[in-house]
Parts: C-alpha cells; sequence; structure tokens
C-alpha cells in the first residue's frame, strides 16, 4: 500500500507568503516606530534650535522712534516685512507639529510595551514604552518649563531691555520665544533620554 504524505503539505507550499500571515507584526512596527519617532524628535529639537537663532534674525532693526508704531501696529513693536521675516513666521511653527509627528511614530511601541506589561514582560516593554513617554515629556517642558524660568516674569520691569514693550528684536517673550523654549525645555529633556539610552545599549 502507498503512502502518501498529506495533501495539506502541498496546499501550503503553493499558498502565497502573504496569505500564510496572520494579521500585522505587531511588534516590528512598533520597533521601526520608535526608531523614526526617535530620529523624528532629534531632528525637531535641531531645527528649533536653528530657528530660533534665524527667527530674531530675520528681523530688521525697528524704526528710530518705536512710539509711533503705537498708532498703526496692533502688537508693537513692527518690523517690516521681508522674504527672510515670512520665512521665519513659516519655520518658527514647524517645531511643534515635529514633536507631535514624534509621539504619533512612538505610540504604536506604546500600546505594545502596554500590552507586555499587563502580560509582566517588563524587559520587553521597556524600550518601547520609554520612546513614547520621552517625547511626550518633551513636549510638555518645551512649553512649562520656560514659563516657570522666564526671567521677564519674575523681574519684569527691571529687564525693560529684553521684556519691554518696545525691546525690539531683543524682545525675549517675542523674538527669542522659539530659542528660550529649545533651550530651557527640548534640549535638556532630550540630552537626558539620548544619555539614558545608549547607557541601555551599552548594558
Amino acid at each position: 500500500m502507498l503512502d502518501f504524505p498529506p495533501m495539506r503539505r502541498y496546499v501550503d507550499s503553493f499558498e502565497p507568503p502573504r496569505a500564510r500571515q496572520r494579521g500585522l507584526d505587531w511588534r516590528r512596527l512598533a520597533q521601526a516606530g520608535t526608531g523614526y519617532g526617535w530620529r523624528a524628535l532629534v531632528y525637531t529639537v535641531t531645527l528649533a534650535l536653528i530657528v530660533g537663532v534665524f527667527y530674531p534674525a530675520s528681523r530688521t532693526v525697528i524704526p528710530e522712534d518705536p512710539l509711533l508704531q503705537s498708532f498703526d501696529c496692533a502688537a508693537p513693536p513692527c518690523f517690516p516685512q521681508t522674504a527672510a521675516s515670512q520665512l521665519g513666521d513659516v519655520l518658527v511653527k514647524l517645531p511643534p507639529f515635529g514633536y507631535l509627528l514624534a509621539m504619533l511614530l512612538c505610540l504604536p511601541g506604546f500600546i505594545v510595551g502596554i500590552r507586555d506589561l499587563r502580560s509582566q514582560q517588563t524587559a520587553a516593554a521597556g524600550p518601547l514604552i520609554t520612546p513614547f513617554v520621552a517625547t511626550l515629556v518633551v513636549l510638555i517642558g518645551a512649553d512649562v518649563l520656560p514659563r516657570v524660568l522666564n526671567p521677564c516674569l519674575v523681574l519684569g520691569s527691571q529687564l525693560d531691555a529684553v521684556c519691554g514693550e518696545f525691546a525690539g528684536r531683543w524682545n525675549m517673550q517675542e523674538q527669542w520665544n522659539a530659542l528660550h523654549r529649545t533651550l530651557l525645555g527640548a534640549l535638556p529633556f532630550t540630552a537626558l533620554f539620548a544619555w539614558a539610552k545608549g547607557r541601555r545599549q551599552r548594558g
């Protein structure tokens, strides 16, 4: 009597690879997302530093008598619009979107990491949860910390040269606000998480 191998073996061999996959590989997708999210965070902080310097530099010197502007300008001092200033107005709005993009890229890793925690797989959960938490902390830090450490709010009138209504291009609360947020908020937290990430990889 002939012993034929099971027919299912031949059926499986002719099935395309995609047909044999059951859903997406969420762990691989999460790991790739966290990698791209970390790169997006680093690129965004770098862009924020460049924009923080370029934005005030794109403003020209205000007229000799800025008091005259108060009648023609909604929020003096007003600067003449140039190609550089228009570009600065666009670039200064990009960093918040970069931080949000980094969070979205890290979100699948956060979801998979929470699932690992529920399964008590803490070693696998840590590298997936940390990038999302890091980008969230950077986003919050870039908004909250500069407000707390803003010398204009503490000293007020004693810093009219950099905080006053007519401080011009040296106005910390207006012209240098983007750089202030990056240096005191986003950059320190990003550097901290980069150090922790490198230490974990070496360990």
